[in-house]
């Protein structure tokens, strides 16, 4: 288990770092869901829903300014600590 701890901590060390607050406001949110899931299911997936939308909109325009910039899909999979042979969730593809 140490040995994997290690490797998470080494890849989280090459990735973008997030500014503490949209870290703090993410834990936040986190926080509120996790709440209104057990509360009010129903507005938790209508939270959710908002923030999907969010995401793909900002996601969009990250990613469009990503190929403006001509990172590399090597770059960007080491930023965001993403396999560049499996996407996952939260890899954005920019092609």
């Amino acid at each position: 288990m140490a040995d994997w701890e290690k490797h998470l901590n080494e890849v989280e060390a090459r990735t973008v770092p997030l500014p503490d607050e949209v870290t703090t406001l993410l834990e936040q949110i986190e926080g509120q869901l996790d709440r209104l899931v057990q509360d009010s299911p129903v507005a938790a997936l209508k939270a959710v829903a908002a923030l999907e939308r969010t995401a793909k909109r900002f996601g969009s325009g990250a990613a469009a300014y990503t190929d403006a910039d001509e990172l590399s899909d090597e770059t960007l999979a080491t930023a965001l600590a993403c396999q560049q042979q499996t996407p996952e969730p939260g890899c954005f593809a920019t092609d």
